[in-house]
């Protein structure tokens, strides 16, 4: 991507903090994996001159700024107003809190990619009150998007919350599967060349680099993985793509909203045929949320494991 004079090649994921103010969303795999493992929750939280000074090492690259709730972290504009000219942004928010209203008050949204406003009808707004902040990043003209996790036991709020988005004039809404904890722990039995480690990081909040979120997840894997730590000098990326056999490669997920089915994705990306089972999409429509409302056997699939959207498939 070539944005204000620079290639951004490389995109990287950063927890600054593990801290939510939502609490324990029974779908979030920080509540699974890490809030319940003190071993893992680093409540330890480095200075945001540390993060400053490691953004400034890096090359051109799209931070997404995740967690927890990243407006949480003290610091959080100060962070943004330094990736200026350099690092595009792209924060994930629950919309929460006045960490939250002071982002939008006091950051520049023309270098900012996009913020992804995560909804959550177990959270501690309404469908008003989401909307309302919501409208304030689009009034500050904030690249904003809505994204909604089909959480089978939650179906009913998550359709009620796409309609009510939908028919207030919200332009972008994302119907992302519920991804099953389980599922992200196991290697998927085949290998694939994958960029994760060289031009893709995921940052942790005590300065851990992992290859990918997979990685992240599955406590204990870590070996060659683990990449070291950017506030001790530690960290050393790959250096080049390499092969892996984990449950989330990147490269075997389409889109079709894209018009790109499944065989053609696999022909352009080259990907023999016995890795052509793992290739799956990532979004949800309105239809198949419907689907699944109108069908508890796909539902209990879903949660006990199985990939939402290749049961949908299935079923056309």
């Amino acid at each position: 991507m070539v944005m204000f004079g620079k290639n951004y090649q490389e995109s990287h994921s950063i927890h600054l903090t593990w801290r939510c103010t939502l609490g324990n969303c029974p779908y979030c795999w920080v509540t699974r994996a890490i809030r319940s493992d003190p071993k893992y929750y680093h409540r330890e939280e480095h200075a945001p001159e540390e993060w400053m000074t490691f953004f400034r090492s890096l090359k051109p690259a799209i931070l997404d700024f995740v967690g927890g709730e990243p407006t949480l972290y003290r610091g959080f504009v100060d962070i943004i107003k330094s990736l200026k000219g350099r690092h595009l942004y792209a924060p994930t928010s629950n919309l929460t809190g006045d960490g939250f209203l002071e982002f939008v008050e006091k950051c520049d949204p023309s270098y900012c990619l996009q913020v992804t406003a995560s909804y959550h009808p177990t959270g501690r707004l309404s469908l008003r009150e989401f909307l309302g902040r919501f409208n304030l990043l689009e009034g500050r003209k904030f690249p904003c998007s809505i994204n909604l996790v089909v959480y089978p036991p939650l179906l009913k709020q998550i359709l009620e919350a796409y309609d009510y988005f939908k028919g207030e004039g919200v332009r972008t809404i994302h119907l992302s599967p519920y991804e099953p904890f389980e599922n992200v722990l196991k290697p998927y039995g085949g290998l694939a060349e994958c960029n994760c480690g060289n031009t893709r990081l995921i940052v942790l909040p005590n300065g851990d680099v992992c290859r990918c979120i997979s990685w992240c997840k599955h406590i204990g894997r870590r070996g060659e993985n683990h990449l070291g730590n950017v506030f001790d000098g530690t960290f050393k990326p790959h250096g080049k793509p390499v092969l892996c056999d984990m449950y989330c490669e990147p490269l075997l997920e389409y889109d079709p909203t894209d018009g790109i089915t499944l065989r053609t994705y696999a022909k352009i990306l080259k990907i023999p045929k016995e890795y052509e089972y793992r290739l799956k999409r990532r979004v949800i429509t309105r239809e198949d949320l419907l689907k699944l409302i109108q069908n508890p056997e796909l539902q209990i699939k879903c949660m006990e494991g199985h990939e939402c959207t290749t049961l949908l498939d299935l079923e056309t």
